[in-house]
Order: C-alpha cells, then sequence, then structure tokens
C-alpha cells in the first residue's frame, strides 16, 4: 500500500513537471519529460509476461533519475507499480472464470440494451 501512494505521488511530480514543461518548452522534440509519460503509459500497457519488460523499465528509471526528477527509490516505487499493473483483458485471461464473466457482462449490456429498446426507453 505504501509502494502505491509513493507511485501515485510520483507520478503527480511526474504529470505536474510534465505540464511546466509543455508550457515552457516550444517543440515537441524537446520534451523529455513528456518523452517519459508516454513510456510509462507504455510499461503500463505491456503484457506481465513480456521478458523485455524488466529491461525497458530499468531504462526508463535511469532516464528520471538522470534528469533529476524523482529519488532512486521514489523512482524505483513507480516503475514497480506500473510494470505490475495488468489490463483488463489480461486479468480476466489469467482466471479460470474470467472469460464467462466477461461473456456475462457484454451478455446481460446486450440484454439491457433490447429492453430498452423494446420498451421504447431512450
Amino acid at each position: 500500500m505504501e509502494q502505491a501512494l509513493t507511485a501515485a505521488r510520483s507520478m503527480g511530480v511526474l504529470e505536474e513537471a510534465g505540464g511546466r514543461e509543455e508550457r515552457e518548452v516550444p517543440s515537441d522534440q524537446d520534451r523529455p519529460i513528456a518523452a517519459i509519460l508516454g513510456s510509462l503509459r507504455e510499461l503500463r500497457a505491456m503484457d506481465s509476461r513480456d521478458p523485455g519488460r524488466t529491461e525497458y523499465g530499468q531504462q526508463l528509471g535511469l532516464q528520471i533519475i538522470t534528469l533529476g526528477l524523482l529519488s532512486a527509490s521514489d523512482t524505483g516505487a513507480l516503475l514497480f507499480t506500473y510494470s505490475q499493473q495488468l489490463s483488463l483483458g489480461e486479468a480476466l485471461e489469467r482466471f479460470p472464470h474470467g472469460r464467462w464473466l466477461h461473456f456475462h457482462e457484454v451478455r446481460t449490456d446486450f440484454v439491457q440494451a433490447a429492453r430498452s429498446h423494446l420498451d421504447g426507453s431512450p
């Protein structure tokens, strides 16, 4: 829990710095913080079984530390938290009943939409 809070606080620091950078730097090519934020989103979306993910995260961590944006411990917490997060689709696949749950959700939405249509509801 503490690590997740540190990660959230660290992400806030990066987003704040990214906002300042956007206001101050005219060219997209000269915005390293924006690039780091984009890379963090990619890291979060990567398949957790991807063996190259660790190296990608380490390189990203070095960039954050080199720019002096976060301490090494805060950077570590941020990267660990982001690299452990699963996409909804991946999480569903990991549980034996995941596919059934997804099917049930889609079916429920369809039934509700069909009933609304038949009832003449918006």
